[in-house]
């Protein structure tokens, strides 16, 4: 097994956010994190990543306490890409992704340079650090995670701040990397994102796992509608055959008079928005291409 939490307790100042929480993961999954806003996502990735000691439980990386081994040897396992920097250097982008090599010794450009270029951060390796955009910081973020070339990655929020076309280009890396064989666990807030690239999802609520399992069946299950105490109206994409989450709610302004068949052509994250515009206003919509 690639990652083990067992019983996992977490949390700041003697408030606890993790409550017993256990679950494991495969080399080759790609599990996506969710909850609403305070359910522990950021809290769990911290507490695998040996950021923030459990209280009590253990977490077991390729088998060994991660707590529990030299430094180095769990750079070697497990590289994290945090939500944002708590700190920022004046480095350069180059010099930031170079310091994921730091536990490995001999010639490490090559590596920095596969990482660059995977997250198209190439064009950046001579700029400050602290002069790019909340998207560009992210990807160099990652690009420092891939340069360590661990079995397992840990990410908070990957695409946050991203322009689209850049959220789902990072999971579609998250992607292969899981079909290489990596453990990837991501925390995630897009839903239609998590569908259209996870393999499993585990949901947390209040400290806890409410639900753990495929995608399509926690997605699809009432657990999600009490966890985020919203309905969700679920579609099939045509091509994919993934399920589109759409939130329910009554608009301010009156549905359309003329209700219409409107079918729509785009991917979960760019489509989303008018995908919900489109609902709301009471027109039937269906999703993807089409066999003529």
């Amino acid at each position: 097994m690639a990652i083990e939490a067992v019983a996992i307790e977490a949390g700041y100042g003697g408030a606890a956010v993790l409550n017993f929480v256990s679950f494991d993961i495969r080399p080759g999954e790609l599990v996506a994190i969710i909850g609403p806003n305070g359910s522990g996502k950021s809290t769990l990735i911290r507490a695998l990543s040996r950021t923030l000691l459990p209280t009590a439980g253990t977490v077991r990386m390729l088998g060994d306490d991660i707590y529990r081994i030299p430094a180095k040897e769990a750079a070697r396992r497990v590289a994290v890409v945090p939500q944002h920097e708590d700190q920022i250097f004046d480095f350069l982008v180059r010099e930031i992704v170079e310091m994921g090599r730091y536990a490995w010794d001999g010639e490490s450009s090559g590596a920095v340079g596969r990482a660059l270029l995977a997250t198209s951060s190439d064009d950046l390796s001579e700029r400050p650090f602290s002069q790019l955009s909340g998207g560009e910081r992210q990807r160099v973020l990652l690009a420092r995670a891939l340069a360590q070339e661990t079995p397992i990655l840990l990410l908070d929020e990957p695409t946050a701040h991203m322009d689209v076309g850049y959220q789902i280009a990072t999971l579609s890396l998250l992607r292969r990397f899981a079909g290489e064989g990596k453990a990837v666990a991501a925390a995630l807030h897009d839903l239609n994102l998590v569908s259209g690239f996870a393999d499993r999802v585990i949901l947390l609520h209040a400290g806890r796992i409410a639900a753990d399992g495929l995608t399509e069946d926690v997605l699809g299950s009432a657990e999600i509608e009490r966890v985020y105490g919203a309905t969700f109206e679920r579609l099939r994409d045509t091509r994919t055959g993934r399920i589109v989450l759409v939130p329910e709610f009554v608009p301010e302004r009156a549905k359309t008079s003329h209700p219409r068949r409107v079918h729509l052509i785009g991917g979960g994250g760019s489509a989303a928005a008018l995908l919900t515009e489109l609902w709301q206003l009471g027109h039937q919509v269906t999703l993807g291409i089409t066999q003529a």
